[in-house]
């Protein structure tokens, strides 16, 4: 399970995507074989963001969708 934040002052600069390629990194060198995230689904700039990411979504729950990147 990922959450990724950056401050707002810092959006759309390349940080967070920064930061997920440290992470993708991360969890394959771990022998993690995929990763989840839960986004509201009324947060369309993290919908937006995990699906830059590759991620693609799994299912609903509620008012959040569960995303996953198989890596």
């Amino acid at each position: 399970m990922i959450g990724t934040h950056v401050h707002p002052g810092a959006g759309r600069s390349g940080v967070g995507r920064r930061l997920f390629e440290r992470t993708r990194l991360a969890a394959q060198a771990a022998g993690i074989r995929h990763i989840d995230a839960s986004i509201g689904s009324d947060n369309a700039p993290a919908l937006a963001y995990y699906s830059d990411m590759g991620f693609v979504p799994d299912h609903e729950r509620g008012d959040a969708i569960a995303y996953r990147l198989d890596i």
